[in-house]
């Protein structure tokens, strides 16, 4: 099974998932590691295995969330093939690997054998190589251009990438054209267990791989590892001394040459190649050769690390940045529509009735005083938003239909949409199960998709907005759709930011605050899909309440 990268910088990325419970996040730490991506968390989530084709996914306190389809969890939710999640602004999905699913067993299944009862001995060794030091220039006449050769695919693979799997795949593919090997596999320390992992295998076309036979001697490597060299052996099978290695009797090796990756005082791995045909028998240059390959490849393994680690910690800050000067800027705009919807609340709570006063005694055509009202609760309702925004509130949630609700809301703006000629389409689904919402919340979130949808209609031919209302497994849908022109591309990422508006006199703050009462209050979600031309809809999800629930419930935010 592997998971796939379906959209943003690292689209198209394949991961192969190699355990029964993985981390995802943008730590280089995690399992499966998405530094891309701002809004993905630094340990974001948890994939575990069920069966072979059923994983569990589950969210690690994000900040962003994650959601399955369009639906945030909130618990494990079951993953399938092709079933898409989103984590951030990045979707993926479970896909089934059909291509080279003996490779792939292959190298999930390498380990190291240490049964047997006799160590790796020096006598063992027929030659060997210091990490890092120099090769033997006296070889046979062709040795010089196959050496120039590899040497000029390695130092291409060190100019091209920093990516740990992609180098290895280049040098493991470079020393497998160039070396007599059946075998070839590049492992390397895991920094956090210290226990040696497979990154690369390799092996001829014409070998046939059983995935329950990949083994290794871990007497070989661990001495190439604890001394520091590039060692080989010839025509083991025969060597008497090799009877009590299993990994080497069983496999019928005759010949292996294993390179540590050495980085300064840092072991980093191991390059093992090995080779079970007496035509395919490693002489003195070809450890030569490895061992200097072996130099570079610990070099370029560093940088790829250093710098992962560097873009990981420079993304943290970035974050961490971007973060503070919202909430900064955030408490410094709480505390300025404090003050302004407290002066406008006490400017338009005496001014409603002496309007109604001055209507009633004064000779004013309808249309005139329909104007006045409107605009008076319109005032009335920015005042009560900017308050609500600015301070901390109790929500009361209670078990609530969403019809009642957005019946109640479309009531208010019945006025509304007869002064701008939109036509309004209900299809509100009967029988609908309750919902646990704080009404006047989610009035608020209601009232603001309408008029944003009423807004965005102005010049429009027959302007209509239509409201639906469903069921989908475990949720209740509700969902506004107007024909208007839509929303531009590339704008549709930034819309829930606060402060950004496309309004001239929008304060940003509308859809910011929807997003807020939906999911982080009610546990919800909040999306849009748009058309340029035909149409935009937003839909909000509700979870179905599921048991009895007290009649009231509150919950401070």
């Amino acid at each position: 099974m592997e998971l796939v990268i379906l959209g943003g910088e690292m689209e198209g990325t394949r991961f192969l998932l190699k355990g029964p419970t993985l981390t995802l996040g943008r730590r280089s730490d995690n399992d499966i590691c998405l530094p891309l991506d701002p809004r993905i968390s630094r340990s974001h989530a948890r994939l575990t295995q069920q069966s072979e084709d059923v994983w569990l996914l589950e969210d690690l306190g994000s900040v962003n969330g994650t959601f399955v389809g369009q639906r945030r969890i909130n618990t494990p939710a079951v993953l399938r093939p092709n079933d898409r999640f989103r984590m951030g602004r990045t979707w993926m999905t479970l896909e089934i690997k059909q291509e080279d699913t003996a490779g792939t067993e292959a190298l999930q299944s390498v380990r190291l054998d240490d049964t047997g009862d006799k160590p790796f001995h020096a006598d063992s060794v027929v030659y060997s190589v210091a990490a890092g030091g120099d090769a033997d220039a006296q070889r046979e006449m062709s040795a010089p251009l196959r050496y120039l050769q590899v040497y000029q695919r390695v130092g291409q693979a060190l100019g091209s990438t920093l990516d740990v799997v992609e180098l290895g795949n280049t040098i493991m593919d470079a020393v497998m054209d160039s070396l007599p090997a059946e075998r070839a596999f590049l492992l390397l320390l895991d920094p956090g267990s210290g226990d040696l992992a497979p990154r690369v295998a390799r092996w001829r076309p014409d070998i046939e791989i059983d995935a329950t036979q990949v083994a290794i001697s871990r007497h070989m490597v661990n001495k190439a590892m604890q001394e520091r060299l590039t060692i080989m052996t010839t025509d083991a099978m025969s060597d008497e001394r090799f009877q009590g290695l299993a990994s080497v009797h069983d496999l019928r090796i005759r010949s292996a040459v294993c390179a540590p990756l050495v980085h300064k005082n840092d072991v980093l791995g191991v390059i093992y190649l090995d080779s079970t045909s007496a035509t395919h028998v490693f002489g003195e240059g070809d450890a030569d050769l490895l061992a200097s390959v072996a130099t570079q490849a610990s070099v370029a393994i560093v940088n790829a690390q250093l710098f992962t680690d560097l873009r990981n910690a420079y993304e943290d800050l970035q974050s961490a940045q971007e973060q503070l000067l919202r909430s900064q800027t955030l408490s410094t705009i709480g505390a300025l529509a404090a003050t302004v919807a407290h002066d406008m609340i006490n400017i338009v709570t005496p001014l409603q009735p002496l309007i109604d006063l001055m209507l009633a005694d004064t000779d004013v055509d309808s249309e005139s005083e329909e104007v006045v009202r409107r605009q008076t609760k319109r005032l009335a309702a920015l005042a009560e938003r900017l308050m609500s925004f600015s301070h901390v509130e109790k929500m009361r949630l209670k078990p609530a239909n969403i019809n009642t609700v957005a019946t109640s809301t479309l009531s208010l703006l019945n006025t509304e949409f007869n002064h701008r000629r939109v036509r309004v389409c209900q299809h509100l689904e009967e029988g609908l199960p309750e919902v646990m919402v704080d009404e006047t919340q989610m009035d608020r979130v209601f009232l603001n998709l309408c008029l944003n949808a009423v807004e965005a209609l102005q010049g429009t031919k027959n302007p209509e907005l239509t409201i639906r209302t469903y069921q989908d497994q475990d949720e209740v849908v509700i969902s506004f759709t107007d024909n208007g022109p839509g929303i531009p591309a590339d704008t549709k990422q930034d819309i829930f930011d606060p402060f950004y508006s496309t309004k001239k006199t929008g304060t940003g703050l509308g859809l910011f605050s929807c997003q807020r009462i939906v999911q982080d209050d009610h546990g919800g979600v909040i999306e849009f899909e748009s058309q340029p031309g035909i149409n935009t809809t937003f839909t909000v999800r509700l979870p179905v309440m599921t048991i009895a629930a007290p009649s009231e419930q509150a919950i401070s935010v």
